[in-house]
C-alpha cells in the first residue's frame, strides 16, 4: 500500500510566518520600550514617534552615501559621539538613521537636536580646542562625564538627555540592538531580556 503524503499549503504557511513576524515586531516594540527605563530615556522624546513611523527594527547597517538633514561635520560629531554613548553604535549605523529620522521631523525638533549637537561640541572645544569627531576615547568620555553631572536645568544637561534618547533609541530599534535585547525574526521573547550596558554611559 502507498503511503498518502498531503503537501502543505504554501499560502498558508507564508501567511502564518508573516503573522508571526508581525506578532514578534509588535512584542519587540513593547520590549523597547521597557528598555528605555533601564537608560531612564523618556518615552515621550520625538526619537519614539520617528521610529514609530519608520518600523522597527528600523536601522540598518547599510552605508550612507550622503546625509539627509545634518551636514557631513555634523554627522561625523555624531558618529563619534553616539560610538562613546553607546559602543557599537558605528556599526549599527546609529548617525545615518538619525539623521534620516531627523529629515523628516518638525523644525522644532530638527531646531533642538541641532542646539544639543552645537553644545556638547561647544564643550569640546572649550575643553580640548577641537570638533566631536576628533577627540580621544579619553576625551570623549570626560564631556560626556560632565554633561550627564552637570546640574538639571543647564543646557549642558539637556543637551546630553538629548542626544542620548536619539543615540539610545535609535540602537535599540536597529538591528543589532534587537539582537542584543533577544529579538529575532519570527521568535517571541519568553521572559523580559537582559540588555548588556557595560561601558555604556546611561546616567541621566
Amino acid at each position: 500500500m502507498t503511503a498518502r503524503h498531503e503537501s502543505a499549503d504554501p499560502a498558508k504557511g507564508a501567511f502564518s510566518a508573516a503573522k508571526a513576524e508581525i506578532l514578534s515586531r509588535r512584542e519587540a516594540s513593547r520590549r523597547l520600550l521597557g528598555m528605555a527605563a533601564t537608560w531612564h530615556l523618556d518615552v515621550t522624546h520625538p526619537v519614539w514617534s520617528g521610529l514609530g513611523k519608520q518600523g522597527i527594527p528600523a536601522v540598518t547597517t547599510r552605508a550612507v552615501s550622503k546625509t539627509q538633514f545634518l551636514n557631513v561635520n555634523q554627522l561625523a560629531d555624531l558618529a563619534s559621539l553616539s560610538e562613546a554613548i553607546v559602543p557599537g553604535s558605528t556599526r549599527a549605523g546609529v548617525a545615518g538613521s538619525v539623521d534620516l529620522l531627523l529629515s523628516v521631523d518638525s523644525s522644532e525638533v530638527q531646531e533642538s537636536f541641532g542646539s544639543s549637537l552645537a553644545a556638547m561640541g561647544e564643550e569640546a572645544k572649550r575643553l580640548f580646542g577641537a570638533n566631536l569627531a576628533t577627540l580621544t576615547p579619553e576625551q570623549m568620555d570626560r564631556i560626556l562625564a560632565l554633561a550627564s553631572n552637570a546640574p538639571e536645568g543647564t543646557r549642558q544637561r539637556g543637551a546630553f538627555v538629548d542626544l542620548k534618547n536619539w543615540v539610545v533609541g535609535v540602537y535599540y530599534s536597529s538591528e543589532i540592538g534587537m539582537t542584543e535585547l533577544g529579538w529575532t525574526p519570527n521568535r517571541f521573547f519568553a521572559q523580559q531580556p537582559e540588555a548588556e550596558m557595560s561601558n555604556a554611559h546611561c546616567t541621566e
